[in-house]
Parts: structure tokens; sequence; C-alpha cells
């Protein structure tokens, strides 16, 4: 266990190290973009570095992926797994290592935390399903200016609008946040809309995160944290969370993942 254990940690630095190698490659590229002449393209590549920050979780959750590929009846497997659980996009890539695993381990102790929080993530998901097919009229809270948003006439305008629930102190969020961002630059034109709510409480860290990010986009809080109408309305209890709407402002998804949102404007837009 203990050999495996290390070689775990190998993978994982490994990948670690390669988030800083990639991490530089896109600062060369952005660096050789400076005498280009070309705005749109140096503004492109200056995403491309802001929002690599946000990737390393990603690089950490690769690691237990391998590792389970390699070691499919590990108890280093199952600590791997538990180690990254906080990785949405995986959940149901460990479910499905988790069922494979021997049933000794599956009722081992942390075989049963592993279960309980691969189980937390997909009752969320199911439970939150409810919502898809309900019409959106309105959204509570105000913009950083203090003036309220017409939501129906900005579903209106758009094919799609992607309704985020965010906090400036919610770390997960601030790491998701410009991935679904870069989405909105690259469609806006296309038909696709962004709105971020807030479940910020104190209106300078809300509207200084909004700044650090360049989230340039609808924003509204009520700044009552999770005690907000639209938080009890739809059922926000954990962020980042969101919903996809369409023009009718009907809601077509709850709680989309990244890869899936975008596989949707490419072929819906």
């Amino acid at each position: 266990m203990q050999k495996e254990l290390e070689e775990y940690f190998i993978i994982q630095d490994s990948l670690w190290h390669q988030f800083f190698v990639d991490r530089e490659l896109v600062r060369a590229k952005f660096a050789q973009t400076f005498d280009s002449g070309n705005k749109a393209l140096v503004e492109q590549w200056a995403d491309s570095v802001r929002n690599f920050e946000y990737k390393v979780s990603g690089y950490y959750a690769a690691a237990a992926h391998v590792f389970a590929q390699q070691y499919p009846a590990s108890v280093v497997t199952l600590y791997a797994m538990l180690n990254n659980r906080g990785d949405r996009p995986s959940t149901e890539r460990f479910r499905q290592y988790y069922q494979a695993m021997p049933v000794e381990l599956q009722q081992s102790f942390y075989g049963r935390k592993l279960d309980k929080e691969l189980a937390r993530n997909e009752k969320r998901d199911v439970n939150n399903q409810r919502f898809v097919g309900q019409r959106v009229q309105s959204l509570a809270g105000k913009n950083p200016d203090g003036k309220e948003l017409d939501a129906e006439q900005i579903f209106q305008q758009n094919k799609f609008t992607l309704v985020e629930f965010w906090a400036s102190w919610c770390g997960p969020c601030r790491m998701e946040m410009p991935k679904y961002y870069s989405l909105h630059k690259q469609y806006q034109g296309k038909g696709f809309g962004m709105v971020g709510v807030s479940l910020d409480t104190n209106h300078n860290k809300w509207q200084n995160a909004i700044a650090e990010d360049s989230l340039q986009m609808h924003h509204l809080s009520e700044l009552k944290g999770t005690s907000g109408e639209d938080m009890q309305r739809f059922g926000i209890n954990a962020i980042p969370a969101n919903l996809l709407v369409d023009e009718t402002g009907k809601i077509v998804a709850v709680d989309i993942p990244y890869p899936k949102l975008k596989k949707k404007l490419q072929q819906d837009l």
C-alpha cells in the first residue's frame, strides 16, 4: 500500500509539474502576440493566461483518474478519489471506478466514505433537475449600481442564457466562472448570454471580485447570502450552481457542466 501511495504521489506531482509547464507555454504564446498589432489576438491570449490558473483542480483530478485505471482494486484509489471529490465533473467516472471495485473495498471505511460523498453530489444533481421545464420571469436582486435588471428582456435577446450562482468568497466558483465566461465571450454574438447571481453579503467584496476576474456581463445580488429569494426559490444550497434558460425563460438544464454547455452551444448556435 505504501508503494502504491508513493506511486500516486509521483503521478500527482508529475501532473502538478505539467500544470506549470503548460502555464508557461501559454504565457510564452501571449508574449509573442505583443508585437502582432492584433488587439483581439492579444486579448484572447491574455484571457488564456488569466483563466489558466483555474485549471489546477483538473490537473489534480487527472492524477486520480490515471491511478484508478492502473490500480482499480487498490485502497489508494479510494484515497485518490476522496482527495479529489470536490471536482464535480469527475463524479460520474469516480462512481464507475467505485462500482468496479471488489465488494470488500466498497464496504471498507474509505469505500463507505467515498460512496457517501459521491451520493451527495449525485443527489444534488438529481434533485435540481426538478426545475427543468419551469419558467423564470424575473430574478431578484440588483446590479452593482443598485438598479434592477429586466431578466425577461435579457432572456428574449438570447437563444440561451446561463444564470450562474456564485460568490466572491467561494473558491470553486472563482475557478469555474472564468471557464463559463470564456464561452460567453466566444458565443455572445451568436445568442448566448450570461448573468451572475452572487450570494455575497458585502457589496465591496462582490464588486472587487467582478473586477479582479474581469467578468464583463450582467450581475445581480440580493446581498443576503443563502437567505436570498432566488436561493430559496431555486433550491440553491451549494455553489457553484447554474440554470440554463432559453429565450422564453424556460429552464432547459440545471448545473450543466462546462464540457456539455460548450458542446450544446457548438451544436445549437
